[in-house]
């Protein structure tokens, strides 16, 4: 049964590599630690997510301990819930001029699940929010060129290159709104087998529109949540609205035994991908990135009499449930 239950999940979440999310952790929901006084703030407490410059902050409503500088929704740079679940990330997109550091960025990214097709054309959309006001860091500032950077290799967190000048997507207009999140999205046509995503402002302050709003700053600082980058537009736009299945929901699938008509019983309607297994793990029916509704309906006239396994997959959860044709 453990093997069966491995082959479906394999082979579900490859019915649509296109239409896949390759970013595994967009929504920082999954903790390798809390961030606190013991493990840090780096981002990299977010499974999957590393410090490419300097060092970006990861926030989470776990957090503890009592000077809360990383907590949700309070904390060390302003005040924001999460655009979904319990998490984000963070980074500065300006130093402070006062300081001399106008340049200073800091980048965060991500390993790719699989290297972009040279030609193909991909979509990248995350949501942003101005963070001003904390509790503890005088941020002030505001600007624009927040965007996406792919790269080949990773990006060293301590490098002092200069600023590429250059991204691939990124915002134009100055984000200076902190009680909502702004969504950055576009598109582009790989031309090189970028295996990894990086965030964050990638101009320097001669290609930065900078705006502050209070008399002292330590620069700009913004959280970034909701990470998606997939060959299929709308798929990003699924992450962005429904933000998957719920956990510890089941699937309810009747009549079953079933002769001719079997019901898919939904737990919510949405866009996702549906597939019908047979006993050895090949899709027999499937319904790809398409409008589900709460009551799904496959014709099993033509399948043979036996088990078989129905399984829905939306961003990195699903739910299986079995069956048997019996006509």
């Amino acid at each position: 049964m453990k093997n069966l239950y491995i082959i479906l999940l394999c082979a579900l979440s490859t019915l649509n590599s296109s239409a896949q999310n390759l970013v595994t952790n967009g929504d920082f929901e999954d903790s390798i630690h809390c961030p606190n006084n013991i493990y840090g703030s780096l981002v990299e407490n977010a499974a999957g997510w590393m410090s490419m410059r300097g060092s970006p902050n990861y926030f989470h409503s776990c957090v503890d301990d009592t000077l809360g500088l990383f907590d949700v929704p309070s904390n060390g740079f302003g005040n924001q819930y999460p655009s979904s679940g319990n998490a984000y990330g963070g980074f500065y997109t300006y130093g402070n001029p006062a300081g001399g550091s106008e340049n200073y960025r800091e980048f965060m990214g991500t390993h790719l699940l699989q290297p972009l097709t040279i030609g193909q054309t991909y979509y990248v959309s995350f949501k942003i929010s101005w963070a001003t006001e904390g509790i503890y860091y005088p941020i002030n500032w505001a600007t624009n060129k927040v965007g996406a950077r792919f790269s080949i290799l990773p990006q060293n967190s301590l490098t002092s290159d200069p600023l590429p000048n250059s991204a691939h997507i990124y915002e134009n207009s100055v984000i200076a709104d902190s009680l909502n999140w702004s969504q950055v999205s576009n598109s582009f046509i790989a031309d090189s087998n970028y295996e990894y995503v990086i965030f964050g402002n990638f101009f320097d302050a001669g290609y930065t529109t900078a705006i502050s709003y209070g008399p002292t700053s330590l620069g700009a600082y913004y959280y970034i949540d909701d990470v998606c980058v997939t060959g299929t537009k709308s798929n990003c736009e699924t992450w962005n609205s429904i933000g998957g299945i719920e956990p510890n929901i089941s699937l309810k699938l009747y009549p079953n035994p079933v002769d001719d008509k079997l019901i898919v019983e939904m737990p919510q309607s949405g866009v996702y991908r549906l597939a019908i297994f047979n006993s050895q793990g090949i899709v027999v029916e499937q319904r790809n990135d398409k409008e589900i509704r709460h009551d799904e309906e496959f014709n099993t006239k033509e399948f043979e009499n036996g088990v078989y396994w129905c399984g829905i997959f939306s961003y990195k959860r699903y739910v299986f449930n079995s069956f048997i044709v019996h006509h």
